[in-house]
């Protein structure tokens, strides 16, 4: 029911205080026409208050070429803006000058917008203080309002007669004290805020608060503060403005004990009542309207005139009598559902407003005998009427702010009559229920319309256990119950319902109310947080595994056994690229006849869903395999009804492919692509170890085949039987320790998750998740450099030269670089040139480039600087590496390149031993060479000089 505008009351000091100060100020109803003109606006513009009122503000002020402009400001302070800037106005002789114009819209108790107020000053005339002040001084000396000056410091400089007899002192006795000297104990650090916000130049309006005088009696006040500037704009005072509002407040409190008598007399009335203005325009519809009409209140509110209810002919003001009345007339009425019913109405004219009248409307098809009541409380609402004449206006701003509340809180709520059909909703409710495709509310006209289960047993709900039918069946009271319901657009929610029944007077159930809070959410970080557990035991179980064994079938088992934990599948298979096919080498959840057909299968590589993995490096989803070409006709496999698949990567390159199978079709979605991307990774670090596995046993197997050929050759034999121990040795030693401290590391992590998952904080949790992670890039830093290594010494290093920016890609590597060590070194990039085209294998460089920088940040203490320098010349690139680090020893020099090898000085620094032997081999590749500069604690440089052309 919209809420009519609160009339503008007149305030006989409002005129005195605006005819005082130097500002013109002009006010303006929505359409342009002023309604206020002060004196300063007439020695401003020329017009007198006469001749301005009910003009044009354009007419009277703008010349022509400001007009168009004028108007569009206009319009939008009618949409609630404000403005401010300098204008070129027109004095009534005709001169034209610049003025400053403030504008702002004015709003009624409601909100409601019914006007613009505007404050002019010209532009090159501004006021001095002294003119502040003097205004301020005449407007004191009339007025009962407490206004007090404050210097910068806060020191009290002046306050009038109000401020005396409000703050109950003398100005003699507070003059040159601090602006605490007015406020009791505990306003006087709210005081220093405030002067504290007018010290940085924004004013405060409507600041309420409760001071006590000095003969202790307290008061409320609303206060304004406002800064004092001289000519030049800068700050030299503050002024307050304080009103006691104490009666005010206390009427206030009077109203609204007043309210809730009047919503209680209007609540427990059977009749219908109405308030209207002259015109017959709704101002007041009560809440049980729909008794006699069928129509809810909103629907006859939207009505907007009481003739739609009653008939034009009796709502005709010529039926009234002298008096503007209408008294016991009877009167057929059509409802809603198209019955018939007699109704006694009475119209009265009601002391609100001019033509405000109240309606009271009794139903007598059945009731005609409570006509002397509905008498006595007509009389009884007519004198509350009477004598409160603010009480209507009050009551609907009250309800609108009700309705506020309840359409901002985040719970849903909906109200329901004895049959169960709803009757009001709000906002919230209808989010969780949903809409339906006409945008309306599909909350149910009887709540038993939706489908529901319980949510700890998955049970259906009948129509008869849902919570509201218990309330208005039984009268239960139903509180924080947690059900699963069904919405309208399918979407299944976790709701926590509540429900109790509403009573009448005599104890009957009448309808009930409904509580829902949407916890679906709620629910979902729940189940996130249960499958991130099951995630966490998943991986530890995997690398317990790793770190138990090197047997590549049982670790693969071990993966497939686990990942049904966090992925749901239906069966699962690890597939292996062998040459130029793939094979599968390890798989679960297939029936027997499956067995020799995964035994004996091979896909080629130009297998689409290969293909485009081996592309893209991304995963590869089949929601539905209906329909799609060659695909196997066995019975054992037509069954599935979608696929997922990611590629198992390492170095780099695609080795293989982790496959799962779901009957469902559509079943998987992005969250399942990123854990079985882990699962890869997992299932790639087991095929490398293995595989490093077997070629350092099978290099020691060869080995040990050439000292058996060489037997003859004594000396070399011996030498190479004693070379081979020390690699041998080395190799185990690297192996172990290396190993075994991040995997020892990784397996704290996993078990303090497995075990005391529950008991750990969040950030925990995630230090935990995160040190696994680090130990496991660690790893794969480490086997990545062994495997390097291993495949240069088996087959040599074979590089695919291309044409690169190296200034590039040595930014990009130090990016990357920067982006995965600790963040207390400083790494700075230098170049001759901004570019350079080189011919070079942009992979096997990256590796050894990636090595020397780890290198110098590893060896380097806190807060020093690495440098990375490219002087790219003629024919030749010379790349150097800088630290200010350890320095290497000239002792350990000659075998700096050595497998194994490492300073002596390196500490428990981790390593393998293996970098620069990496980055030997790579120079060597590219036809380069690499030199070495160093001194013990001073720091070292490496010199790499390769040829910008390979060929």
């Amino acid at each position: 029911m919209a809420v009519p505008p609160i009339p503008a009351f007149s305030q006989p000091d409002l005129d005195e205080v605006l005819n005082a100060i130097q500002q013109a100020v002009v006010t303006t109803d929505l359409t342009g026409r002023v309604t206020y003109w002060n004196r300063a606006a007439e020695a401003l513009y020329g017009w007198s208050a006469a001749e301005a009122v009910g003009r044009q503000l354009i007419d009277v002020t703008m010349p022509d070429l400001s007009r168009e402009q004028a108007k569009m400001l206009y319009d939008r302070l009618t949409w609630g803006e404000t403005s401010a800037g300098e204008w070129l106005v027109r004095h009534k002789d005709g001169r034209l000058f610049t003025a400053t114009i403030r504008n702002a819209p004015l709003v009624d108790a409601a909100g409601q917008l019914y006007g613009i107020v505007g404050v002019s000053v010209v532009f090159d005339a501004r006021r001095q203080i002294e003119q502040t002040v003097a205004t301020l001084a005449a407007v004191s000396r009339s007025t009962k309002d407490a206004i007090v000056g404050y210097g910068l410091d806060g020191a009290i400089l002046s306050l009038n007669a109000g401020a005396e007899h409000m703050f109950g002192v003398k100005a003699q006795d507070v003059i040159g004290q601090p602006a605490t000297a007015l406020a009791p104990a505990e306003q006087s650090d709210a005081l220093q805020r405030l002067l504290a916000v007018i010290y940085s130049g924004q004013p405060i309006e409507n600041y309420e608060a409760r001071y006590r005088n000095r003969a202790g009696e307290t008061f409320d006040t609303r206060l304004s503060l406002s800064p004092i500037e001289d000519q030049a704009g800068r700050l030299i005072g503050i002024v307050s403005i304080a009103r006691d509002i104490t009666e005010q407040k206390r009427a206030e409190r009077q109203l609204r004990a007043s309210e809730a008598l009047h919503q209680l007399i209007l609540g427990n009335i059977s009749d219908a009542v109405f308030i209207t203005d002259e015109a017959g325009g709704f101002t007041y519809v009560c809440s049980n309207v729909d008794v006699i009409w069928g129509y809810s209140q909103a629907e006859v509110a939207g009505f907007g005139n009481i003739s739609r209810l009653l008939g034009s002919t009796l709502c005709d003001s010529a039926a009234l009598d002298a008096a503007g009345e209408l008294r016991n007339i009877e009167i057929e009425i059509d409802t809603a559902n198209g019955e018939t019913r007699t109704l006694l109405v009475n119209i009265k004219r009601v002391d609100i407003a001019d033509g405000t009248r109240l309606y009271t409307c009794r139903d007598t098809s059945e009731r005609k005998e409570i006509f002397a009541t509905l008498a006595e409380q007509t009389r009884r609402l007519e004198s509350e009427l009477s004598e409160r004449r603010q009480v209507e206006a009050a009551l609907r701003h009250n309800e609108a702010l009700l309705r506020n509340v309840l359409e901002t809180l985040p719970v849903g709520v909906w109200v329901t009559d004895k049959d169960g059909a709803v009757v009001l909703s709000n906002p919230a409710a209808e989010a969780i229920w949903g809409h339906n495709d006409s945008g309306g509310s599909i909350i149910p006209d009887q709540y038993d319309t939706y489908q529901a289960w319980w949510s700890d047993t998955g049970e259906r709900i009948i129509s008869s256990r849902w919570g509201l039918m218990r309330a208005l069946q039984n009268g239960e009271r139903v509180l924080n119950e947690v059900i699963d319901i069904q919405v309208g657009d399918g979407e299944r929610r976790a709701i926590i319902n509540s429900a109790v029944p509403i009573r009448d007077a005599g104890g009957d159930i009448i309808g009930a109310i409904a509580v829902n809070q949407d916890v679906t959410e709620q629910r979902r970080a729940q189940q996130a947080e249960r499958e991130e557990r099951l995630f966490a035991t998943a991986i530890s179980n995997i690398i317990t595994k790793l770190s138990n064994s090197l047997d590549l079938q049982s670790v693969l088992e071990t993966i497939l056994e686990n990942i049904g934990q966090v992925v749901p599948h239906d069966a699962a298979n690890i597939t292996i690229i062998d040459g130029d096919v793939a094979r599968p080498v390890c798989w679960t959840g297939y029936g027997e006849d499956c067995q020799d057909y995964f035994t004996n299968l091979r896909y080629p590589l130009t297998t689409p869903w290969i293909e485009r993995m081996l592309a893209t490096g991304a995963p590869d989803l089949v929601p539905d395999t209906t329909g799609k070409p060659n695909w196997p006709t066995i019975d054992g496999l037509r069954w599935i009804g979608s696929i997922l698949s990611t590629p198992i990567r390492t170095h780099d390159t695609i080795i293989g492919f982790l496959n799962l199978d779901s009957a469902a079709k559509g079943f998987y979605n992005v969250t399942h692509w990123q854990r079985l991307r882990v699962f890869a990774d997992q299932a790639a670090i087991a095929i490398e170890n293995a595989r490093l596995y077997t070629q350092a046993r099978n290099h020691a197997a060869e080995l040990e085949q050439r000292v058996r050929a060489r037997t003859l050759e004594l000396e070399q034999a011996l030498a190479k039987e004693k070379e081979l121990g020390e690699l041998k040795s080395r190799f185990v030693s690297m192996v172990s320790h290396e190993f075994r401290t991040p995997l020892a590391s990784i397996q704290t992590s996993s078990d303090l998750l497995q075990h005391y998952y529950d008991r750990m904080t969040a950030e925990r949790r995630r230090e935990a998740l995160q040190k696994i992670e680090v130990e496991i890039k660690r790893l794969t830093t480490i086997l990545e450099n062994v495997l390097a290594f291993g495949r240069a010494e088996a087959v040599g290093i074979a590089i695919r030269p291309a044409r690169v920016d190296i200034v590039k890609l040595c930014n990009d590597i130090a990016s990357e670089v920067r982006q995965s060590t600790r963040d207390d070194h400083t790494l700075v990039v230098r170049s001759n040139r901004p570019d350079g085209l080189v011919e070079l294998d942009t992979k096997v460089m990256r590796h050894a480039l990636i090595n020397l920088l780890e290198n110098a940040i590893k060896y380097s203490p806190a807060d020093s600087t690495v440098t990375l320098q490219i002087a790219v010349l003629d024919n030749t690139v010379v790349i150097d590496v800088a630290d200010q680090g350890i320095g290497i020893p000239p002792a350990d020099l000659p075998q700096l390149f050595e497998a194994f090898h490492r300073g002596r000085n390196v500490g428990n620094a981790y390593g393998t031993g293996l970098g620069l032997v990496i980055v030997k081999q790579a120079v060597d590749a590219h036809h380069g060479s690499i030199t070495i500069d160093s001194q013990v604690e001073c720091g070292t440089t490496f010199t790499l000089t390769l040829p910008r052309t390979q060929g």
